[in-house]
Parts: structure tokens; C-alpha cells; sequence
């Protein structure tokens, strides 16, 4: 059984199961890819561009999820007041809705 962790060791255990170190930032990935796709936020680029309205995204999966706006796309409702969403409840039902649980 293990006794209570410090946090310089705590902090040794996660960078030797994260070998791949930003040398930009020093955050450290398990994995290249990881570190790879995390360089592209230091450029800047965003080489994934909406045809429809040119917004730049720097992930493809971004840019997917864009161009659902423009189809119309909108999968998740507000169970208060029924605004559609193309992602889980973020905005309204956190932000605007929060006021009214808290009256009830």
C-alpha cells in the first residue's frame, strides 16, 4: 500500500508516463500526435476554412461542427425553453437558465 503522494513526485510520475515535451510551453503528451496536433495552437494557423462564410478553424472536427450551422444542423434543445444547439446545452443552460433554478 502506497502512503500519501507529494506533488514532486506525483509531478515526476505524470512527465515519465508523458515523454513528448512541448519545447515551446513544456507541456508534456504521452503520445507524438498529441504533441503534434498541441504545436499547431503556437503557430497560429488554421488551415481548416468554411467555404461558405471563410471562418478559420485550427481542428477539422471544428470546422465540421460549423458547417452544421449552415445545414441547419441543431440536435440538442433546451429542455426550459426549446433553443436548438449544435452542441449539449453550453450556453443557455448554464448561463441563462442558472437564474431561474435557483428562483424555484
Amino acid at each position: 500500500m502506497e502512503g500519501p503522494v507529494t506533488p514532486k513526485a506525483h509531478e515526476e510520475r505524470q512527465a515519465a508516463e508523458k515523454p513528448h515535451q512541448c519545447s515551446q510551453c513544456g507541456r508534456c503528451f504521452a503520445w507524438q500526435s498529441g504533441l503534434s496536433r498541441h504545436k499547431k495552437i503556437h503557430s497560429g494557423a488554421k488551415p481548416h476554412k468554411c467555404p461558405e462564410c471563410m471562418k478559420s478553424f485550427l481542428r477539422r472536427s471544428n470546422l465540421y461542427r460549423h458547417q452544421e450551422l449552415h445545414m441547419g444542423k441543431r440536435p440538442f434543445a433546451c429542455p426550459i425553453c426549446q433553443k436548438r444547439f449544435t452542441r449539449y446545452l453550453t450556453s443557455c443552460d448554464g448561463a441563462v437558465h442558472s437564474v431561474l433554478r435557483r428562483e424555484m
